[in-house]
């Protein structure tokens, strides 16, 4: 280029010289019965540097300090999706065919797997697009009788405060776990399932009772919020001014083909659901859940003044999924 008196302009095209994947993860079938996905824990690829030197005159690549491994950052879920998408993840690495990709954790149908792929190919300067499809198998609804379902209401003075109701349930076998949907609640409730509770705390004079309202109950201190940190009676309405439909739930507990429990609640009438969780040391147990012979639950409530529970439940059982 002849340089002239006065300005000289001179174009310079810019090349990437990093790589970007963006991550979705979706579900890829339409046939799931409780239909979404509900969380997602830690994910990373590697290998990646923190930075790298550029040498100007042949755009040779110097990277910095040891490999590591980059987060994934997908956003809030705020409740069950269908597909989400994550952050774009820069990587800063030489080209490679075994790159790695680790999903720690991911939930959906009320059951909870993990992934890790090793042999992706990464090239420098290439902008990727990771989709990741799970496959939730085919279900149908196996219901209980209609004398098991849990519908009561005892007002003030019915029963005595801090005794128990109790509720027996023989719920069918089901291969890919169960479902129990609560449409009124006024204000705890507890379960066991094969023998087992649904909840624990080390300290056995509390009651193994999900307990949604505060105050002063003997026993039963309130040990359960959203995952988002909000909580009935604080950020929401009290948990018995809160009412649900068959089709939309206030409360629904999920017991995956393993016997791991996931509990989700809504925070309208009506509303959507979102992840709850325990907690002032409560913690869910992992139940025995019977794929292939029935399953014996007692649903028990304390009594506090006025105590109802209104709801029901229903197993999944694998189906060829229909073409």
């Amino acid at each position: 280029m002849t340089i002239r008196k006065g300005d000289n302009f001179l174009d310079v095209i810019l090349k990437h010289q990093f790589s970007q994947i963006t991550t979705t993860i979706g579900l890829g079938n339409t046939h799931s019965s409780v239909g979404g996905i509900t969380a997602i824990g830690e994910t990373t690829i590697s290998p990646t540097h923190n930075s790298a030197s550029i040498m100007l005159t042949d755009g040779t690549l110097t990277y910095n300090g040891s490999p590591t491994e980059a987060t994934v950052n997908f956003p809030s879920l705020g409740g069950v999706v269908r597909s989400v998408t994550a952050s774009p993840t820069l990587l800063i690495a030489p080209a490679t065919t075994s790159a790695e990709f680790i999903l720690n954790s991911i939930t959906a149908d009320g059951m909870t797997r993990d992934l890790v792929l090793d042999d992706i190919k990464i090239t420098p300067g290439v902008r990727y697009n990771l989709n990741l499809d799970f496959f939730i198998p085919c279900t149908e609804v196996v219901g209980v009788e209609e004398e098991q379902i849990f519908n009561w209401k005892y007002t003030n003075g019915q029963r005595p405060d801090g005794s128990l109701i109790e509720h027996n349930i023989t719920a069918p076998n089901a291969d890919f776990g169960f479902v129990f949907d609560l449409t009124i609640l006024d204000n705890s409730f507890g379960m066991t399932i094969n023998g087992v509770d649904l909840i624990t705390h080390s300290n056995s004079i509390l009651h193994r009772q999900v307990q949604f309202q505060g105050g002063d109950i003997e026993n039963s201190p309130k040990n359960i919020r959203f995952a988002d940190g909000t909580q009935y009676a604080v950020d929401i309405d009290e948990i018995y001014n809160i009412t649900g439909t068959a089709a939309k739930p206030m409360i629904r507990v999920v017991i995956s083909p393993e016997g791991e429990i996931s509990m989700y609640g809504s925070k309208t009438s009506g509303g959507d659901l979102y992840p709850l969780e325990l907690t002032g040391g409560f913690s869910f147990n992992n139940v025995p859940w019977n794929a292939d012979a029935a399953n014996e639950v007692i649903v028990t409530q304390l009594v506090t003044g006025e105590t109802t529970m209104t709801g029901s439940g229903a197993g999944k059982q694998i189906v060829p999924c229909p073409l």
